[in-house]
């Protein structure tokens, strides 16, 4: 069964421990909670298997950001945790619907990660790109203005 917890004194260092199993995907609330907690509100959603998502609202700005992770089940639930005004929230992809059915005016941030073990990236150099110039940025406006949200 899913229930929603607010990060306290009392399972800080539980939360803190599901954390670290996972610590470059869970860096700013790994780090936040720990060492920013007058800026930092958190909601965690656990069930019998552990961890399964958060919400978590770093306030020390001069509008929220908030962070959502977790499964879809869990971040329906976490937003009800989310401010309800001004705030930016960086989201992973496939939590993008559940956000949008949740605050369908809202813009969000979407990341997507990519990790690279040291010395195994293989960079390429594409002759389809190339760097953009003062010149290009009214036709860069132009072509970002038509794009849809996805």
């Amino acid at each position: 069964m899913l229930s929603i917890e607010k990060v306290d004194e009392n399972n800080k260092q539980r939360i803190i421990d599901f954390l670290r199993a996972d610590v470059v995907h869970h860096v700013f609330a790994f780090y936040d909670i720990q060492y920013e907690p007058q800026h930092t509100d958190a909601y965690v959603a656990l069930d019998n298997e552990g961890l399964m998502g958060y919400v978590l609202v770093y306030t020390a700005l001069d509008f929220p950001s908030v962070i959502l992770e977790g499964e879809n089940r869990a971040a329906e639930r976490l937003l009800d945790h989310a401010p309800r005004n001004r705030f930016i929230m960086h989201i992973p992809p496939d939590l993008l619907r559940t956000v949008k059915s949740k605050f369908p005016s809202t813009k969000c941030y979407v990341e997507n990660w990519m990790l690279v073990t040291k010395d195994e990236a293989k960079f390429i150099r594409s002759t389809l790109a190339r760097r953009l110039k003062t010149a290009d940025v009214p036709k860069f406006g132009a072509l970002l203005s038509t794009r849809e949200e996805h």
